[in-house]
């Protein structure tokens, strides 16, 4: 698969992933183009283009089917020519449908083709060239012109009208072309001199046959460039994939490295905070501690002090009790003096009277 097949796959996978399908789709009829027209027989182009008739068939758009059956035949035109002529025929029927002349002319031109290569039925093939170069020159598509005149000299020249051969080839050389023109005029200018030849003009056929030969010798060399070119893109862009896969798997190891990084980081931090809260923790339970503590102490203290005062007191009360109960006694005592002493002087004062 060349370059160019890549970028378009790569370009299809850009467009599914933001659901453009109609985008997707018209890659998908590129690619069956391109591979159809390959030399490369691994290469298979049915899958994209059972993709494309699936996409033009949920549409129900004539012009899509008109497309995807024009292909199909197009694809069928070397292996089998009666199944060409029945998709080009459903292209033409769906063709007919929309209003688009180009691609009518493409189908008209396509069927041309089929009856010029692979049936006898050369009229039918000027005719549908006439119908698709009428549309060509009205919308002055050079390179499509140049190609239909090539093609009607491939008819006359089968006609053997050598002369209308070699005036179509001459039309379609005046004609500039924008592109494939070396590989164009390579293919042209042999076909011209095989005319001439034909036709008995040798020196003309020689003349043709050199711009040949030139060409063909341009075409080799620009071909080689392109195969070189293809080989380098290939190798750069092998090369740019192992460097983006080697810069993936670096920023990869480097996302895993900070990854770790800030684990370790993180780990450290709560472990010195988890160890900050808890010296915190435990000097906020000494400090409780302490306060118990002290608390304690304070509280035994005044227990101390509490049973000390009791004590105190009771003896106080005691001694208090004591004195009371002295002096009680004491008064007593001397109230029983006092009341001896007053009956002793009574009875003095009355045998004092007696006396006198």
């Amino acid at each position: 698969m060349c370059i160019r097949d890549r970028y378009y796959i790569y370009a299809k996978r850009l467009y599914k992933r933001i659901d453009d399908r109609a985008s997707v789709a018209d890659i998908n009829l590129d690619l069956v183009v391109l591979l159809n027209a390959s030399d490369f027989e691994d290469l298979d182009y049915q899958p994209f283009l059972d993709e494309y008739m699936a996409y033009a068939k949920s549409k129900n758009n004539p012009s899509l089917l008109a497309k995807a059956y024009m292909q199909v035949g197009k694809c069928f035109i070397n292996s089998d020519p009666q199944k060409t002529i029945y998709y080009f025929k459903e292209s033409l029927k769906y063709g007919e449908q929309v209003n688009d002349a180009l691609l009518n002319a493409k189908i008209n031109h396509n069927v041309g083709v089929l009856f010029a290569e692979h049936t006898p039925h050369l009229d039918s093939a000027l005719y549908h060239y006439n119908i698709a170069l009428k549309e060509y020159k009205r919308q002055d598509l050079t390179d499509y012109i140049s190609y239909i005149y090539n093609n009607k000299a491939t008819v006359y020249e089968k006609q053997k009208k050598y002369d209308l051969a070699i005036e179509n080839y001459l039309k379609a050389d005046s004609i500039p072309i924008k592109e494939f023109r070396k590989k164009n005029k390579q293919l042209l200018y042999g076909f011209i001199a095989d005319a001439y030849e034909k036709n008995n003009q040798s020196d003309k056929a020689l003349e043709y046959l050199k711009l040949h030969l030139i060409y063909n010798d341009s075409v080799a060399e620009d071909e080689k460039n392109t195969r070189i070119l293809d080989i380098q893109t290939k190798y750069e862009t092998e090369k740019k994939e192992k460097e983006n896969l080697k810069l993936k798997q670096n920023k990869l190891w480097l996302l895993i490295g900070l990854a770790i990084a800030l684990l370790l980081l993180t780990t450290s931090y709560f472990a010195f905070r988890h160890q900050k809260n808890k010296k915190k923790i435990l000097l906020k339970e000494k400090e409780l501690q302490d306060q118990k503590l002290e608390k304690l102490l304070k509280n035994q203290e005044l227990s101390s002090i509490d049973a000390m005062i009791e004590g105190q007191e009771k003896e106080r009360q005691r001694i208090a009790n004591d004195l009371h109960d002295h002096l009680g006694s004491l008064l007593a005592t001397l109230k029983l003096h006092f009341h001896k002493l007053k009956v002793k002087r009574d009875r003095l004062k009355e045998e004092e009277n007696l006396l006198f």
